[in-house]
């Protein structure tokens, strides 16, 4: 009876551990899982980023483009950038072997270099061909008429050339200081033509770059003869011969023709320096400051550009010696400058 009551007893005690140890653990898978959850909860998710459509390949009519951005204006415009970015690199890659095959085939040695931008392609227009909103944002894909994209191109080439005529014709007449004023702005659009040309010339449209290698590159040599045929005479002061010896100096290395007299010369230009000074002496240091005016005139005294400017100097020898640092400075600046931009032509 005693040993049964034993038996029992130990029974009973084995079930409540076991009770006990079945509630830890089930109290412990709980806490594990509520840990998980809130673990994973902190750890940031990676958000797949949808993709825009795959726009359609080129073919004999459109370039086709697909772009994203915050709404449809700024999708479209990425569009046009994909687009102008192929017509790029194609114009880019093939010009050179173009413009051989055409010499070959019309007897010309000219050859050119161009380098179209991207953005400095432009279009008429585009249609959308497809646009979807993803995870806020806009995708869509464009096309481009081709042949619209060309006539657009014709008639741009058309109006700059009438502007490259109608300023070829006023330099043509104009004095050679006029002529140097002007024609860095001219050239600007020569270099515009050529690019346009180049891209009608890569898509077999040939009228623009006869152009560019005949008509402009003729334009472009006589206002360089024009160029090269000017002569300055410079008037200086008491003051301002060390400011004259650099004007000089720098002018020649543009090759541009120092005269030591006038003449009735209609590419005589007349150079005048006026400068007035002033000078102070404290302790060892000998301080000169200068005003200095510069004019460029025709020999016939039309004023082409006046120029004025300030300069200072600071020497341990003498006032001579500071007027000559002074001038350096001025030297200095018009070198870094370029002595044409720094003279107003």
């Amino acid at each position: 009876m005693f040993k049964e009551l034993q038996l029992k007893e130990k029974h009973e005690s084995m079930n409540r551990l076991c009770y006990k140890n079945k509630k830890q653990l089930i109290i412990y898978c709980i806490s594990f899982f509520y840990c998980f959850i809130q673990i994973t909860a902190c750890v940031p998710q990676t958000v797949k980023k949808a993709n825009c459509p795959r726009p359609p390949q080129d073919n004999m009519a459109y370039w086709y483009g697909s772009g994203r951005g915050s709404d449809i204006n700024e999708a479209r415009a990425v569009a046009l950038q994909q687009i102008a970015s192929k017509i790029s690199v194609y114009v880019n890659s093939n010009f050179t072997s173009k413009q051989r095959e055409f010499n070959r085939e019309s007897s010309s040695e000219v050859e050119s270099i161009i380098n179209v931008k991207i953005k400095d392609i432009h279009f008429p227009g585009c249609d959308v061909v497809s646009e979807a909103h993803l995870n806020d944002a806009c995708c869509v894909v464009v096309k481009v008429d081709k042949n619209k994209f060309l006539s657009d191109y014709q008639n741009k080439f058309d109006q700059v050339n009438i502007s490259i005529e109608n300023e070829y014709h006023q330099l043509n007449d104009s004095h050679v200081l006029e002529i140097l004023k002007r024609k860095k702005k001219w050239e600007l659009e020569l270099e515009k033509a050529k690019n346009i040309a180049g891209i009608l010339f890569t898509f077999d449209t040939k009228k623009p770059q006869n152009i560019v290698n005949t008509t402009h590159m003729n334009y472009q040599n006589g206002i360089n003869a024009k160029v090269d045929s000017a002569k300055i005479y410079i008037q200086s002061g008491q003051h301002t011969q060390y400011i004259a010896e650099h004007i000089r100096e720098l002018l020649t290395e543009k090759n541009i023709q120092i005269v030591k007299s006038k003449a009735n010369d209609p590419c005589m230009a007349v150079m005048n320096i006026d400068g007035q000074i002033k000078q102070k002496q404290f302790g060892n240091e000998y301080i000169v400051r200068q005003s200095i005016t510069i004019s460029l005139r025709t020999y016939s005294n039309k004023l082409i550009s006046q120029k004025n400017f300030t300069i200072s100097g600071i020497s341990l020898i003498g006032f001579d010696s500071a007027l000559q640092k002074a001038s350096q400075s001025f030297y200095v600046k018009a070198k870094s400058k370029g002595i044409l931009q720094i003279l107003g032509l």
